[in-house]
């Protein structure tokens, strides 16, 4: 009897131990399979890393102020007699103005700074000019100027800016602009005479006083625009898919599984079962 009870304990401890053992080594499958996912996505999607087609390095905005200084003291800060505008006006000699020495005439006065060019403002006739010679560079081609002309008399009245004695602009007394309080920012379109060369840029303006009264042009902060072009679209490179770890599923019955094997435990399991059932039945024969 003591020796079938030793058969009998010697076979479930085998049992037990053959349990265990393929429990462990699921469990270590299923734990390497896990940290295997983990590195991938540390590693990160390659969206996440910005665009592929970095800024150029001389890349400059649209629309900003040419840096050569093409306009040499557009804000007539210089004041009169002014060193880079040549000035003229049949009353009064020039049509720069301080507030101290003009006045507003109902007007906002300067846009910036204390000077401003101030066409008209009398009540007969009135022609006035500042003109200026510059050298306009490829891709210098846009003039920019700010424009108030809050009190009109007639349509007759005008303000033409003209390059080279051509006429690039031109408004009038009958202009929407009349009656509206504050500078507006013009933009000429000036390419044809963007090659390089010296050229001379004039505001000038006639006023004829037709119904009695004048008007009044004021300008300021002249400036000529480089065009860079358009800011480039970054190119996204194509999403990356993410690894997917490998999945480990163990069933009972199972002697492999996809990411290890706990066959070595089943078959000691099996070896215990075989020697229970060797000694049952010796045990019976006796």
């Amino acid at each position: 009897m003591k020796r079938q009870l030793s058969i009998l304990v010697t076979v479930v401890a085998l049992l037990v131990v053959a349990l265990w053992f393929g429990t462990i080594n699921a469990q270590a499958s299923q734990i390497s399979g896990a940290d295997a996912g983990h590195s991938v996505r540390n590693s990160g999607p390659t969206e996440r890393l910005g665009p592929t087609q970095p800024v150029p390095p001389d890349f400059k905005p649209i629309d900003t102020p040419y840096n050569g200084g093409i306009v040499q003291d557009g804000s007539f800060e210089a004041g009169s007699p002014n060193p880079f505008w040549s000035e003229s006006s049949t009353n009064f000699g020039t049509p720069l103005c301080t507030v101290a020495a003009c006045g507003t005439g109902t007007g906002t006065g300067p846009r910036t700074g204390e000077w401003w060019a101030w066409f008209g403002g009398i009540a007969t006739f009135e022609e006035g000019s500042v003109s200026q010679v510059l050298t306009i560079p490829s891709g210098a081609n846009t003039l920019e100027f700010y424009l108030e002309q809050f009190v009109c008399d007639s349509a007759s009245d005008y303000l033409e800016v003209t390059i080279d004695g051509n006429q690039l602009f031109l408004t009038d007394g009958g202009s929407t602009l009349c009656g509206q309080f504050g500078y507006t920012l013009q933009s000429v379109d000036i390419s044809a005479y963007a090659d390089g060369g010296s050229h001379t840029l004039e505001f000038h303006s006639e006023i004829f006083a037709n119904n009695g009264n004048g008007t009044n042009f004021f300008v300021d902060d002249v400036a000529i625009i480089q065009q860079q072009g358009a800011t480039p679209t970054p190119t996204q490179p194509a999403a990356t898919a993410t690894a997917t770890p490998p999945t480990t599923s163990i069933q009972l019955g199972e002697m492999s599984s996809t990411s290890g094997s706990p066959m070595g435990g089943w078959l000691i399991g099996l070896l215990g079962l075989t020697l229970l059932g060797a000694g049952l039945a010796y045990q019976r024969r006796k």
